[in-house]
C-alpha cells in the first residue's frame, strides 16, 4: 500500500488526507500539539463557501463569475472544474451533516446569492471542526504533530518524502504567503514556506505578483470584516459620507475585491476634508448584526466600537495570495511525487484576482482530487507550461534571516499599488536576508517587476493600463 504524506491541516490538507486514506496509508503533518491548535487561515475564514447549489443558480454561472473576477488570467478548465465539482462536494458535505445556516449569501462579483455560511461569520472554524472530526475517525490517517521544519527529500528528480519521513508522494497544503506583510488577515506564520521548499526542490511557480488585499479590515489591525457584511447591505463611505465607490464601479461595494481595495486605498490617500483621508464601513442600517455576524461584533466590541451605532474605520490588508506552485487539476507539480493544494498551489483558477468565497471551496475540491491522485500513484503528467520562465536567485537559507525586516520591505514596496522603483527597492532590501519571508518576497518582486501593466490585484502606478499582450502567466524557477 502506498504511503502519502500530507503537510498542513487546513481545509485543503484535511480534504486531501481523507481522500487519500481510502486507498493509502497517510501521515498528516502539522505544527501544533493537535490539529485544532495548529495555526492556519481556514479557521479564520468568515465569508463562507461559494457553490452553485441554489434552485436558480448553475455551475456555469459560477464559473463565469470566477473567470470575470480573475481579470483575464483564469484557466477556464480549472474554473469549470471548481464550479462543477464544488457544487457536488458541497451538496455531499451538507448531506454528511455539515451545520450550514439556512439560505445563501451574496458577495462581491457574484451574479447570484450562492454563499453557504455556518455559524454566521464563523464558516471557516465550523468547516475546520467538521473536517477534523472526519479525519480523526478515518482509518489509515496517522498523525505527526509538532512538525515545524519543512524540507523535501529528492532522489533522481523524484520527491521521496520529507527529510525526516519517507513516502511515495508528498502533498503540500501549507497555505499562502500573506504573512510576509506587516498586516494580514490570515495566519502570520503563512510566509510561503511550502512554496520556497518546493521551489528549492525544482518546482515551477507562477502568479507570485498577485496578492489580494481585502478592502474592509479594521484600521491598524488584521481584523477582517467579511465581505458578507457588504452583501447584507453595508456601505463604504468617505469623510463626507459619500459612497465614493459608485464613481469607481457601478457595482459599488460589491465590485470585485481588487477594484474595491484599490478604490479604498486611493480614497485613503486623498484628503477628504477630514484631514485623514479616512474610509468607513457603515453597517448601522443592517438588521441583526450581532446575530448574523457574532464574531465580527465581538471583535469590534473589544476595540471599543458598537457598529450598530458607529462607523467602523477600515483599510485594505493582505488577505489571499493567488500565486504559488504550478499544478494541474489533480495537484501534480512539475516535480514527480510532489503535489500542492489550497493557497500554496497555483491551479490557474483564481487568475489575477480571486472571487470571494472560492478559497474554502478550492481546498475542498482540489484537496480531494490530489488525495485521490496521490493514493492511486498513476503515471506522472506534469502541468502544461505556456509562457516564459524567469530564473530567480534565492538567498542562502543558512544566512541570518530577519523576517521582520523582510515584512517591512515587502509592505513598503509591494503594497496595493506599486511602481518599478518600489519593487526594485524591495528586492534590494531582501537580498542577503536568509528568512523564508525574504525568499518569498524576492519571488514576488521578480514577477511584479516583469509585469509592466496593471491587472487584477497587481496595480502599478507607472503602468496603470492593462496590456492585452500580457494576459499570460509569469513562471518562476529558483536557481
Amino acid at each position: 500500500m502506498r504511503h502519502v504524506v500530507v503537510v498542513g491541516a487546513g481545509v485543503a490538507g484535511l480534504s486531501a488526507a481523507c481522500a487519500a486514506a481510502r486507498e493509502a496509508e497517510v501521515t498528516l503533518v502539522y505544527p501544533g500539539e493537535d490539529i485544532a491548535s495548529s495555526p492556519g487561515s481556514t479557521q479564520l475564514a468568515q465569508g463562507g463557501i461559494a457553490a452553485a447549489i441554489g434552485p436558480s443558480d448553475t455551475p456555469e454561472a459560477h464559473a463565469r463569475d470566477t473567470i470575470e473576477a480573475g481579470a483575464g488570467l483564469v484557466d477556464t478548465h480549472a474554473a469549470t472544474y471548481l464550479a462543477e465539482r464544488g457544487a457536488r462536494q458541497v451538496r455531499a458535505l451538507l448531506g454528511d451533516g455539515f451545520p450550514a445556516d439556512p439560505g445563501f449569501g451574496l458577495e462581491g462579483a457574484h451574479s447570484a446569492p450562492r454563499i453557504t455560511h455556518a455559524g454566521g461569520d464563523r464558516t471557516g472554524a465550523e468547516l475546520h471542526r467538521f473536517l477534523i472530526t472526519r479525519a480523526l475517525s478515518t482509518p489509515r490517517i496517522h498523525h505527526a504533530p509538532r512538525s515545524k521544519e519543512l524540507s523535501l527529500s529528492r532522489v533522481d528528480g523524484h520527491i521521496t518524502g520529507l527529510t525526516t519521513l519517507s513516502a511515495d508522494a508528498v502533498i503540500l497544503a501549507t497555505g499562502g504567503y500573506c504573512g510576509v506583510y506587516p498586516l494580514s488577515t490570515g495566519a502570520p506564520e503563512a510566509t510561503g514556506a511550502g512554496i520556497v521548499a518546493a521551489a528549492r526542490a525544482g518546482a515551477l511557480l507562477a502568479d507570485m505578483e498577485f496578492v489580494q488585499f481585502h478592502p474592509t479590515v479594521l484600521e491598524g489591525t488584521g481584523a477582517l470584516i467579511s465581505e458578507a457584511v457588504r452583501g447584507a447591505g453595508a456601505h463604504l463611505i468617505n469623510g463626507h459620507g459619500t459612497r465614493f465607490l459608485l464613481e469607481v464601479d457601478p457595482r459599488g461595494e460589491l465590485a470585485p475585491r481588487d477594484v474595491v481595495s484599490a478604490g479604498v486605498h486611493r480614497e485613503r490617500q486623498t484628503d477628504t476634508g477630514t484631514g485623514t483621508g479616512a474610509v468607513y464601513l457603515d453597517a448601522r442600517h443592517v438588521d441583526d448584526l450581532s446575530r448574523r455576524f457574532p464574531g465580527i461584533s465581538a471583535r469590534l466590541a473589544q476595540a471599543g466600537l458598537d457598529w450598530t451605532r458607529e462607523l467602523v474605520p477600515v483599510a485594505p490588508a493582505a488577505h489571499y495570495s493567488m500565486g504559488g506552485i504550478v499544478t494541474d487539476l489533480a495537484g501534480r507539480t512539475s516535480v514527480p511525487g510532489l503535489y500542492a493544494v489550497g493557497e500554496v498551489a497555483r491551479t490557474g483558477v483564481h487568475g489575477a484576482n480571486r472571487l470571494a468565497s472560492n478559497s474554502l471551496l478550492e481546498g475542498l475540491v482540489f484537496g480531494a482530487a490530489a488525495g485521490r491522485a496521490a493514493a492511486a500513484g498513476e503515471p506522472w503528467h506534469a502541468p502544461e507550461i505556456a509562457g516564459e520562465v524567469l530564473d530567480v536567485a534565492l538567498p542562502d537559507p543558512n544566512r541570518r534571516g530577519d523576517a521582520g525586516a523582510a515584512r517591512e520591505a515587502i509592505g513598503a514596496g509591494l503594497a496595493v499599488e506599486r511602481t518599478g522603483e518600489t519593487i526594485t527597492g524591495t528586492a534590494r532590501a531582501l537580498r542577503g536576508n536568509g528568512s523564508i519571508a525574504a525568499a518569498t518576497g524576492l519571488l514576488m518582486a521578480a514577477a511584479a517587476a516583469h509585469r509592466t501593466e496593471s491587472r487584477g490585484a497587481h496595480r502599478r502606478l507607472d503602468h496603470p493600463d492593462t496590456d492585452p499582450a500580457q494576459a499570460r502567466p509569469i513562471y518562476l524557477r529558483a536557481v
